[in-house]
């Protein structure tokens, strides 16, 4: 408040928020172990695809971006 006091509201429900860069930091992490996982799920297809198992879609499994 202007005159240096805190106002606050009881939380009766739930969880009181927390740090406001907590999905920054979630989607970094998040981010990073995506891409790992993307990585072996790439080579799996690859390696698939090297030993002829196309699999239904014809392409061995791989994403399609």
């Amino acid at each position: 408040m202007e005159d240096g006091t805190w106002t606050y509201i009881l939380v009766q429900e739930g969880f009181a928020q927390g740090c406001p860069m907590s999905p920054v930091l979630a989607a970094l992490v998040l981010g990073k172990i995506l891409q790992e996982v993307d990585s072996h799920f790439r080579q799996k297809a690859a390696l698939r695809h090297s030993q002829g198992d196309h699999m239904y879609d014809h392409i061995g499994g791989f994403p399609s971006s």
